[in-house]
């Protein structure tokens, strides 16, 4: 019997073998190539060297090229020594397949019409260093591709782009920031790069409807990678819209870009939890847009005034944005029973976040309504936030003006009695006396002020200006969550410590006193006046003070009322669904127009009114201790508030009840100086 087991194996080996015999023999072929070149006159590397001394040998005998030599290339040197100019390389010899794909591309295209920044083959491959597209050195190995064809000869030249009408100025920037640059960096050659989506030899401009990145052929580029993205993408409305004309759909760069791609989770991307709102703005709030395909313009507006959109625009970012409830690719309208939205899905969809939800579609308002008191709303918005700005310029622009005025004066005088050696002094052989200004209470309040503010401003503008470099430790390593509530913590905090200043001040004897001491009084305008008459010297004399001066008084109720409006605005914003079942969603908007205006106005008048007082203001730098020790010293207690020395010096005058402004060199002052009653 035969063995066809046998047989079969023999045949097998016997293939093998010829397989073998012909490798060999075409290696032994290819060994044989230069020989037969460089024996024709002798043409060999080595000889070439002799003349090219300046040429890298070693570099070219690790090439690909090395196997067929210098006339391998060059073939129309037949002898030595040969013509200066010798004739461009035709790579198209050898790699016909590439060269034809070449031909029709926008690069050969550009040769032909004569514009000389074009590239050859040697542009990107390499001239004398071509290796293969596998070995990691290589010009086109995936890593290098993007340094190769973003090179500073080709596209990173900006001055070449703008004179050819190239586009993009430098995407090789753009690209290096996106998650394809990351992924490839982090050693995955499959990522995205450039011959990826333009394609190799073959580069097609965009206008060309055979280029990969033609806009009817993105979602299909983008699939070689995103392929399960793209079956849901190409059920979408956005693409079967595009299919039956609608020029204005959206394909994949126009919601991700085309080359600073980055993660959704990147707070910078367009498609970023935050910025997916205005991403769709562009088009779904686009009049132009929507009566030309009969789109409602009011439902982007409508989710930014709605609870979700309040919530995201307040900071938190686990709230819903479009692609939560109508899907990132796979949108559909809304008359689809497969779409998201639909009215036997929502319950479903938005029991995502709200398990158990069971929604009345027919009385639930998805989107809210714009009413007419709601556009009168905005323009109150509007009115307030020109009004906030228009206070901060000017009276924060007023307060440094006085501010810098009483410096260069007292600046002045410091110099003059320094000179003089005089100035109001105390008898020097009596031990300095001094008065109680805080009680510890006071201090313990005003230490709790200081702190809790201080987070509050931190806290607060890290919020609204999350990208900030004095941010960037907050945000960085605090979960927003954590933030909030250390804010809203403090907020409360400094609010129920001013509640207790109002309790005190209407329970106790000091508080009664403290409250009637800072009561504006029309004597406060006229000691403004006279003070600035006496800081620019039309005035001899500088006003009494009482136990606060209108100084004092204009901060601390400016403080009082800064509290109110934050407080009254924090709590409208915090507590946002309960504000929204009684007000109007535009006292939201309102609300945070007054926190956001009244923080910045706050802030930079603690920045230059307040610390000027208390730490520039060359009567007390570098440092006014009241705050901290609770004293006064007889000194300063003389100077800055004459009325209370007097007063405390001579308990019998009515200098309070009165308003008698008493000076130094009054008969009273100079009685109370001698220690007479």
């Amino acid at each position: 019997m035969i063995n066809y087991k046998n047989i079969k194996k023999l045949s097998k080996n016997i293939r093998e073998k010829k397989k073998t015999v012909i490798t060999l023999f075409s290696f032994l072929i290819l060994l044989a190539v230069p020989g037969v070149v460089w024996g024709a006159g002798d043409l060999s590397p080595k000889v070439c060297k002799k003349c090219h001394d300046d040429f890298d040998f070693n570099t070219f005998k690790s090439s690909k090229h090395d196997i067929i030599g210098c006339t391998g290339c060059h073939k129309d040197i037949k002898k030595i020594p040969h013509n200066e100019e010798v004739d461009i390389v035709k790579c198209e010899r050898c790699h016909k397949k590439a060269a034809k794909e070449y031909s029709g591309s926008i690069h050969a295209r550009a040769l032909k019409e004569g514009i000389t920044e074009a590239p050859h083959c040697w542009d990107c491959h390499g001239s004398h260093d071509v290796l293969s597209k596998l070995n990691i050195d290589s010009h086109v190995y995936p890593t290098h591709i993007p340094s190769t064809c973003g090179s500073a000869k080709c596209h990173s030249n900006a001055a070449m782009a703008k004179k050819l009408g190239i586009p993009m100025l430098n995407p090789l920037s753009h690209y290096n920031k996106s998650i394809h640059a990351k992924t490839l960096a982090s050693g995955n050659l499959d990522a995205a790069t450039c011959e990826k989506c333009h394609g190799g030899h073959d580069i097609l401009p965009l206008t060309d409807p055979k280029s990969p990145i033609n806009k009817k052929n993105v979602p299909e580029t983008c699939s070689q990678c995103h392929d399960l993205i793209y079956d849901e993408y190409k059920s979408s409305i956005h693409w079967t819209g595009f299919l039956k004309g609608v020029r204005n759909a959206p394909v994949c760069t126009d919601c991700h870009l085309e080359h600073e791609i980055l993660s959704p989770e990147n707070p910078k991307s367009m498609v970023s939890h935050e910025k997916v709102p205005t991403l769709c703005t562009d088009c779904h709030n686009n009049t132009r847009i929507a009566k030309r395909y009969g789109l409602p313009v009011r439902s982007l507006n409508s989710y930014l005034k709605s609870f979700h959109g309040l919530a995201l625009k307040s900071g938190n970012y686990e709230a819903a944005d479009c692609t939560s409830c109508h899907a990132a690719h796979a949108i559909l309208k809304s008359d689809n029973p497969e779409s998201t939205v639909n009215s036997k899905n929502l319950s479903k969809t938005c029991g995502a976040c709200h398990p158990g939800i069971i929604l009345d579609v027919k009385n639930s308002k998805i989107h809210a309504e714009i009413s007419s008191s709601e556009l009168l709303g905005n323009r109150i918005v509007e009115i307030v936030r020109k009004a906030y700005i228009a206070i901060i310029v000017i009276s924060v622009g007023g307060m440094f003006i006085f501010c810098m005025i009483d410096l260069v004066a007292k600046t002045k005088r410091k110099r003059k009695l320094m000179h003089e050696d005089q100035g109001h002094h105390l008898d020097p052989l009596q031990p300095p006396k001094y008065f109680e200004r805080f009680n510890k209470l006071e201090r313990a309040m005003h230490m709790t002020l200081m702190i809790t503010f201080f987070i509050l401003v931190y806290t607060g503008f890290a919020r609204s200006f999350p990208d900030s470099a004095f941010a960037y430790p907050l945000t960085k390593y605090m979960p927003h969550t954590v933030r909030d509530y250390l804010h809203r913590i403090a907020g409360v905090i400094i609010t129920l410590d001013l509640l207790i200043q109002i309790i005190l001040m209407f329970t106790t004897k000091r508080g009664k006193e403290q409250l009637k001491a800072l009561l504006p009084r029309g004597k406060d305008l006229k000691d403004a006046v006279q003070f600035f008459r006496y800081n620019t010297g039309a005035e001899r004399k500088h006003p009494s003070f009482d136990r606060f001066s209108f100084i004092e008084k204009f901060e601390y109720w400016a403080l009082v009322w800064g509290s109110i409006v934050m407080a009254v605005s924090g709590i409208a914003l915090w507590f946002k669904e309960i504000t929204l079942k009684i007000l109007p969603y535009w006292v939201i908007d309102l609300a945070q127009t007054l926190h956001f205006y009244e923080a910045i106005l706050a802030s930079l008048a603690i920045l230059i009114w307040h610390f000027y007082w208390v730490i520039f203001n060359p009567d007390v730098y570098p440092l006014d201790t009241k705050w901290i020790t609770g004293k006064i010293s007889e000194e300063h207690l003389k100077h800055e508030h004459y009325l209370e020395w007097e007063r405390i010096n001579n308990p019998e005058s009515d200098i309070m009840s009165k308003g008698i402004p008493i000076h130094p060199e009054s008969t009273l002052g100079k009685r109370a100086k001698s220690g007479k009653r």
